[in-house]
């Protein structure tokens, strides 16, 4: 970049098309603080918008409700009692959440055959960190960011309650759990590849690929 156009600082590269979508993102934000900030005239979807925005700005109610609003779900996770839980616990925790990203991802989008059609897809989920990549490479610098990714969750579990030395344990098993997870995924460049992606099967056929995953292999 020249003189004239600078990389911000908090942006990793610049190009116009980063302008126009950091103004597309303000002049939304805008739209979306008006709402907020309206006290009559809002039509009903107005309104619900303009009051989730609000709510999810108010910083000093973020912080005063604490861990709160997690205790349902951590509920649910602390009531486990083997493994066999875990698939009714992620099936709950994805309708609660409109799916999160808890060990696999599923969704809707065009038939990549037959593009007039909308079909489900699933996928795999459950990585922190941006890719397998991040997990599977012995470099310095990968072993650093993973490093700090575990002192990062880590801190999260005190956050929560735990004390240090069980949030460093905790941490350990949620990079090891990962990690399988990640070993198990499509490399970036594979996932490049249309039809590394695309195993299209009926409904009856995906219940039967998904009994035979074997939760046990997880550490």
């Amino acid at each position: 970049m020249d003189k004239e156009q600078p990389i911000p600082p908090d942006e990793s590269r610049w190009s116009v098309y980063g302008k126009l979508a950091w103004e597309n993102q303000r002049f939304l934000w805008g739209i979306l603080d008006g709402l907020a900030k309206m006290t009559s005239g809002r039509s009903l979807t107005q309104q619900k918008i303009g009051d989730y925005f609000a709510a999810c700005m108010d910083e000093s109610a973020v912080e005063k409700s604490g861990g709160r609003p997690l205790k349902p779900y951590l509920d649910r996770i602390f009531r486990m009692k083997s493994k066999r839980d875990l698939p009714a616990l992620l099936a709950g925790l994805h309708l609660a959440t409109g799916g999160s990203g808890f060990f696999f991802v599923f969704a809707s989008n065009q038939d990549f055959a037959d593009s007039t059609r909308v079909i489900a897809f699933a996928g795999a989920g459950g990585l922190g960190l941006p890719d397998r990549d991040f997990y599977t490479k012995e470099d310095d610098k990968s072993k650093e960011i993973r490093a700090r990714y575990v002192a990062h969750v880590a801190r999260m579990f005190e956050l929560l309650g735990d004390s240090s030395e069980a949030a460093k344990h905790e941490a350990a098993r949620v990079m090891g759990i990962e990690t399988t997870l990640a070993k198990a995924s499509l490399t970036r460049t594979q996932r490049r590849d249309p039809y590394q992606l695309f195993h299209k099967m009926d409904a009856k056929g995906f219940k039967g690929a998904y009994a035979r995953v074997r939760l046990g292999r997880l550490p």
